[in-house]
């Protein structure tokens, strides 16, 4: 039997943000900005805070002036000594608010989508594990200027998967910390 090849779940995401970016008017185009960052995110596993490092993808589509619409793609890795490696995937979309500036750019953003989770533990009896659930991703941060078109993007949000069952909003289950460059033409 031939072994099904899986792709990442951030292809979509890419090719999504891509042909949105360029099928829109130009005048949409011209203000399209496009953020890559690494990532470090801590996910408290009950007895432990595991640090995860990554990368994000993002593009905003700007709406009225202090509004815009996000779709976002992330990756955070984790390995550890014993063989066991974990991988989290997103594509998230949603509002973004900015508050309207020349300078620092202050904003906030509820993007929901979904993540993919991986597991994998090799020795003497391997396994693994994967999955997919709803997951909401309220946080903020700030773009500092950096250049005419370039800004520094700090950022901080917190996952809550299934929002529906109450204690996935215990506040220190899975924080991420976002460091990385934003282009605006």
């Amino acid at each position: 039997m031939a072994r099904e090849r899986r792709r990442p779940v951030s292809i979509p995401a890419v090719a999504l943000a891509c042909s949105v970016a360029c099928a829109g008017p130009r005048s949409v185009q011209a203000q399209v900005a496009i953020t890559g960052a690494v990532s470090n995110a801590f996910i408290n596993g009950g007895s432990a805070t595991e640090h995860y490092m990554g990368w994000l993808a993002a593009a905003d589509f700007p709406r009225p002036r202090t509004t815009s619409f996000v779709i976002e793609t992330s990756g955070e890795y984790y390995n550890e000594d014993e063989g066991e490696s974990y991988r989290l995937y997103t594509v998230l979309a949603g509002p973004k608010f900015t508050a309207n500036s020349n300078r620092v750019r202050p904003f906030f953003q509820i993007p929901v989508g979904l993540i993919r989770y991986t597991s994998h533990r090799e020795g003497p009896f391997p396994s693994s594990h994967s999955g997919e659930t709803f997951v909401v991703k309220p946080g903020g941060g700030v773009d500092v200027p950096i250049g005419s078109h370039a800004a520094l993007r700090l950022e901080g949000d917190w996952y809550v998967t299934e929002p529906w069952y109450l204690p996935a909003w215990y506040p220190f289950r899975y924080m991420r910390l976002v460091t990385g460059v934003t282009y605006r033409p």
